[in-house]
């Protein structure tokens, strides 16, 4: 019952299954960890985890797969070289029926923004199958080795393993993070050499990839003439580019569709709102936010995530939770003053509704999630160790600029995984270099 509650979405009802049981055995205590993953609440995944491991099962390859992906969306590279090494000392790893733990350790690694350790956990499978190499491909794009992920691809191919659906999803990725407009539309069309017909994804992969590079027409008109219907999804990464691109026309017409789309979705009308602000439409902003607040559409909260110590540290703006709070405020204050005093000033274009005045904006910019999360790294992370950060929504071009300089100022690798890829801050320059 546990298996299937979680498999129906329903954490609450799998959670009271689970707890009144007065027996637990290892498939139950494995159902509860798959209910939290596939819930996203990846923390609560991790501590059931703990309580099985503190009760002496042994855990299968499933359990173990479910806990990997529980720190690869957390970032939590220490527990996850922890399952790691148990993998290791337990005799897991080496045989191909375990391919599924080597591509979930791939994975996790990449998405952690250790590739060197998933180049030597890649390397060292036997034998792989297609899914590994898109594991490895998908991790290399998402954390900005476009290159690198085209000639994995070209490898792949050479060796006579058959790229599948997910692969060119993954490759299309690559191209749209490394700006590879015509070598990302060849790609696409050769899908049909390998008999895959290209599905909604791919079409929304190559929309992204036309809209970040600017040509944001194109993209609105391959959507359009797709043949089978765009996802809110797809139209939200065309409204983003809008946004980077300043690009008013489109926007408003993507922008109202996604409304519809998605009513209750104040992310939706957040966007549209700062289209229209940073182009003077004042009435029409103040229309969409009448319209937001009338339908009680909520924003998606911004969360950020840090792992020191075995713990990972939870974070969202304005947080006042953690027990360090009075010195994390602190050291941002320190850190706003030695920013001004270089030249730093905030771009507060992209904070939105009630806060007409300058000053309370910067104010709530100051105190983004990522940034409470990065002073937390920087009281608590000895030098020379990357501060890893990840994040559930894009980080704003505000707290980008901002990371650069902390980079630069206090002499620190810090790495953040936000929605759509890896930024890697190193001696005030982004590996992103500024496409994103």
């Amino acid at each position: 019952m546990v298996s299937g509650y979680g498999k129906g979405g329903d954490l609450v009802a799998a959670r009271e299954v689970f707890g009144r049981m007065p027996e637990r055995n290892l498939v139950s205590w494995s159902a509860m960890v798959d209910a939290c993953v596939r819930a996203g609440e990846f923390g609560e995944a991790l501590r059931v985890f703990d309580r099985m491991m503190t009760e002496r099962f042994r855990p299968d390859v499933v359990v173990l797969v479910s806990a990997l992906k529980a720190c690869a969306h957390l970032g939590a590279v220490e527990r996850g070289r922890w399952v790691h090494g148990y993998l290791e000392t337990e005799s897991f790893g080496g045989r191909p029926a375990n391919v599924l733990l080597e591509t979930a350790l791939v994975d996790m690694y990449c998405k952690c923004g250790c590739l060197e350790e998933a180049w030597r956990v890649f390397h060292g499978v036997q034998q792989g199958d297609v899914v590994l190499w898109n594991a490895m491909i998908g991790g290399l794009a998402m954390n900005g080795y476009g290159q690198r992920a085209l000639e994995l691809f070209r490898k792949m191919v050479h060796k006579g393993f058959m790229p599948n659906e997910s692969t060119f999803i993954v490759v299309l990725c690559a191209c749209t993070h490394t700006g590879r407009v015509d070598e990302g539309k060849e790609i696409f069309d050769s899908m049909q050499n390998y008999g895959i017909k290209p599905q909604r994804e791919h079409y929304g992969c190559l929309a992204d990839l036309l809209g970040r590079a600017g040509c944001v027409e194109e993209a609105e008109a391959l959507l359009l003439d797709m043949p089978m219907e765009p996802q809110a999804s797809q139209w939200g990464a065309l409204m983003s580019s809008c946004q980077m691109h300043n690009d008013i026309n489109v926007g408003e017409r993507v922008g109202k569709r996604l409304i519809e789309l998605e009513p209750d979705d104040g992310g939706r009308y957040v966007v549209l709102f700062n289209l229209y602000a940073i182009n003077g439409r004042w009435e029409e902003a103040r229309a969409i936010r009448q319209m937001m607040e009338e339908r009680g559409a909520k924003k998606e909260t911004g969360l950020s995530f840090i792992e020191w110590n075995g713990l990972v540290h939870e974070f969202m703006s304005g947080d006042t939770r953690h027990p360090q709070t009075r010195k994390i405020y602190a050291l941002l204050e320190d850190i706003e003053r030695r920013l001004q005093l270089i030249g730093y000033v905030k771009d507060t274009s992209q904070v939105i509704m009630d806060m007409d005045d300058e000053e309370d904006k910067g104010i709530t910019i100051s105190y983004h999630s990522e940034r409470l999360a990065l002073a937390f790294g920087i009281l608590n992370i000895p030098q020379g160790i990357p501060i890893r950060i990840v994040k559930n929504l894009r980080v704003c071009r505000d707290c980008h600029v901002h990371s650069k300089l902390v980079s630069k100022i206090y002499q620190r690798e810090i790495i953040v995984r936000d929605r759509h890829r890896f930024h890697v801050f190193c001696d005030g320059v982004c590996s992103c270099n500024d496409y994103w």
